[in-house]
């Protein structure tokens, strides 16, 4: 039997995270193009929050347009684990980038979709878009975490209940009523 030696490698890599800076908040969201994103296939319930949402937004602080934007999914990769991604994911945030003043993100509440929420926050905010992120309680912290391996410390959350995906429409619509101003806040400088 021969002998040699073994080298054993350390795991643990260097990593140097570029810090980054928060986009933003607009003066106002009077006039201005608000995206509602979901990173993710759009869960129903979440969906009619924002819906709601956007609505409040338009009578109340006179939001022009609402879009919807889609994700990157649904923009030609062929999953998560597709090769191109990282070209797809630049085409689509590029123009998406054209497209709004401000993005809100949908949504942190299980592991999958809080990282791909914060994500696809961090492409918006890198293009210096503004955003506020849904998330639940649960996962903030985890969201919290998304952002700065990103480089953000944090970015803009609005925290909801841990259930809240799972609500009826109509509490999906009294919760959005509940949040819109603090949703405001997040986004502008508007009172």
């Amino acid at each position: 039997m021969s002998s040699g030696t073994i080298e054993v490698l350390d795991p643990v890599g260097d990593v140097t995270i570029e810090q980054r800076t928060v986009a933003g908040r607009l003066d106002t969201l009077a006039g201005k193009r608000v995206g509602y994103h979901h990173a993710r296939g759009p869960y129903l319930t979440v969906l009619a929050f924002a819906e709601k949402l956007g609505e409040l937004l338009t009578e109340k602080y006179g939001v022009s347009e609402i879009l919807r934007l889609k994700s990157i999914v649904d923009n030609g990769a062929s999953g998560w684990s597709d090769p191109r991604l990282p070209e797809i994911t630049k085409r689509v945030y590029d123009e998406y980038a054209t497209q709004v003043d401000c993005v809100i993100v949908g949504a942190a509440f299980c592991g999958g979709s809080t990282y791909w929420s914060l994500q696809a926050a961090c492409e918006f905010q890198d293009r210096g878009i503004p955003t506020v992120s849904l998330a639940s309680n649960a996962f903030a912290d985890l969201a919290t975490y998304s952002c700065q391996t990103r480089g953000y410390a944090t970015l803009p959350m609005l925290i909801l209940p841990d259930d809240f995906e799972t609500k009826r429409p109509a509490q999906m619509h009294s919760l959005a009523e509940a949040h819109v101003d603090e949703t405001v806040t997040l986004l502008s400088r508007d009172r």
